[in-house]
């Protein structure tokens, strides 16, 4: 009986050692996960703040298009009417 207990502690012992390993993995790989995470988060934050500069470049330009096409379209206007 000596020697099944023995086995049955040896074998306890292992499946211990083998979930303690699994839990370690799982933590190493939830901290890189919350790593990862954190670096997409702050790749998008840097990306939106590009993203608001073009759009007022080009809200901008846009803008001083539609200007001179106007100034463009009343000094043709005024030249045919001269």
């Amino acid at each position: 009986m000596e020697m099944g207990k023995r086995m049955g502690d040896d074998v306890a012992n292992l499946i211990l050692e083998q979930l303690r390993a699994v839990r370690t993995d799982q933590a190493q790989l939830r901290e890189d996960v919350a790593q990862r995470l954190t670096t997409i988060s702050q790749r998008l934050g840097h990306l939106d703040t590009q993203m608001h500069g073009l759009t007022y470049i080009v809200t901008t330009a846009v803008g001083a298009l539609a200007a001179d096409q106007k100034d463009m379209k009343d000094r043709l206007t005024a030249l045919e009417n001269a």
